[in-house]
């Protein structure tokens, strides 16, 4: 990740997403991944793999957008790798909370994050060249309707 920084305590990647320990995310309930942003972002999709449904074992994936209090769940379709793209997103998102599912098959990596970086704050250096350019502007404006008059 380009221009991340924290800190990562059993953080994994094992070739194919990112998980905790092994790789995923894993059943039971007990395993969480939250990442922070320090800025709102506007998530437009999160993709996760190892998510199967081989029709006796189906696969579930929980989700928060910011607050933690309550969780989207996501049940397998068996794409090919376990791919599943939950079309999950907003604006303003903080935090993105990963929890496992409480039952004993249930796992999942994390994919990708397909996000937009909100900037609500202009550049001091862009908001001074736009004053700069109106102040060019109007003596501009002075000048030619000097010569008018004296013309």
């Amino acid at each position: 990740m380009s221009g991340w920084t924290g800190s990562v305590h059993n953080l994994a990647c094992g070739g194919d997403g990112i998980g905790i320990g092994e790789d995923e995310i894993t059943q039971g309930g007990s395993e969480k991944l939250t990442i922070t942003f320090s800025a709102p972002v506007q998530v437009t999709n999160i993709e996760l793999l190892d998510l199967f449904n081989n029709n006796s074992e189906v696969e579930h994936a929980l989700i928060s957008l910011n607050n933690g209090a309550s969780f989207t769940q996501f049940t397998s379709t068996n794409g090919p790798g376990g791919y599943y793209s939950t079309n999950l997103g907003g604006w303003g998102i903080a935090r993105i909370i990963f929890k496992g599912y409480s039952d004993s098959v249930s796992d999942y990596a994390l994919a990708r994050i397909s996000l937009v970086v909100q900037d609500s704050v202009p550049e001091p250096g862009a908001t001074g060249l736009l004053i700069a350019g109106l102040f060019a502007l109007k003596a501009i404006h002075r000048r030619q309707r000097r010569r008018d008059d004296l013309g």
